[in-house]
């Protein structure tokens, strides 16, 4: 039996170095497939991107936006075509409950998911990561600049290229054992979920799960950076409140990386407060959080990724309200 645990046993603590090649293991990602006759039309329905783009460009992957009805995000996602059907990476955790939260539009399609099984989740990153797993794989080639999704035997490589070339792996047991023993034997370093969550936080790059979902619109996520809103198709769920929001140009809130210490790891519920320099004035704000994700460096340093009101763009000193002794600025995007 192959047992992945013991090969990240010992796992590094997150570190600011993004050229090192780095094996990572996602365990906190899943996916889901969906498939069926009514597969395409269920998501043009639902989803914020046209689906005619997925079978336009089939080594494609692209970032999209599931929102309920008042256009709140239930999931972000990257999703590409798939045999004959889509698959959708999302955060493991949110799987039942985003199942649960559109069940009753999946018995209107004939449509079936399927959930992740025997697969397993990796990330590769560093600037030859792509050589490495030409070697790795039968001199396959990851390089070419035409495509962002790979497919070899049944495995699945999405090709990200910020803030560092990097891979999201879906691997079979077999092709996960064989790339884990040869960077092993390398001295390759190996990390947890929170090395790709820095990659994430970097580039602006939100993360939903099951505590933050239906919190916020669409456009205070950020999304738009990452072209997951088309504004220029037909009906989709939210579509008339996420449209109303870009005539209005109305955008009260926006995602923020915040740098920093504290005595303890934010979550969704922590809350904040800042200094405003053009006020003076010190604000209490999200009696429920605004936090998506929180993360520490081994240097003890914490990045903080939050949805909070434009205010926050003047502060010079962010607090979170449970430790007074922590500190916190604004971290610009790569």
């Amino acid at each position: 039996m192959f047992n992945i645990e013991k090969y990240f046993f010992y796992k590094n603590n997150v570190d600011f170095s993004n050229d090192i090649l780095k094996l990572i293991l996602l365990d906190t990602w899943s996916f889901i497939i969906i498939q069926g006759q009514d597969s395409k039309i269920f998501l043009q329905n639902q989803l914020t991107i046209d689906i005619d783009e997925l079978d336009n460009h089939p080594l494609c992957f692209f970032n999209a936006l599931h929102c309920n009805v008042k256009g709140k995000i239930l999931t972000n996602m990257h999703i590409f075509k798939y045999k004959y059907g889509y698959c959708y990476i999302v955060k493991k955790n949110i799987v039942k409950y985003y199942l649960n939260q559109i069940k009753k539009y999946r018995y209107i399609y004939k449509i079936d998911f399927l959930l992740q099984k025997s697969q397993i989740l990796l990330g590769v990153s560093g600037i030859n990561s792509n050589k490495i797993l030409s070697q790795i794989f039968n001199n396959y080639d990851f390089s070419s600049n035409k495509q962002n999704l790979f497919i070899y035997n049944n495995n699945i490589f999405l090709k990200f290229m910020s803030p560092i070339k990097r891979y999201f792996m879906i691997l079979d047991k077999k092709h996960a054992k064989l790339l884990i023993k040869y960077l092993i034997k390398r001295n390759i370093l190996v990390y947890d979920s929170d090395q790709w969550t820095k990659f994430y936080m970097e580039i602006g790059y939100p993360i939903f799960n099951k505590d933050n979902s239906i919190k916020f619109f669409a456009q205070e996520s950020n999304m738009e950076v990452f072209n997951a809103i088309n504004f220029n198709k037909g009906c989709y769920l939210g579509q008339e409140i996420i449209s109303i929001s870009k005539i209005r140009k109305k955008k009260n809130k926006s995602l923020f990386l915040l740098e920093g210490s504290a005595n303890f790891m934010p979550s969704f519920y922590d809350e904040l407060e800042f200094y405003n320099n053009q006020k003076n004035d010190i604000y209490k704000i999200y009696s429920r959080g605004g936090i998506l994700s929180a993360i520490k460096f081994n240097n003890n340093i914490i990045w903080i990724q939050a949805i909070l009101k434009k205010e926050f763009q003047f502060s010079s000193s962010i607090k979170l309200i449970k430790d007074k002794h922590s500190n916190f600025c604004i971290k610009k995007f790569n």
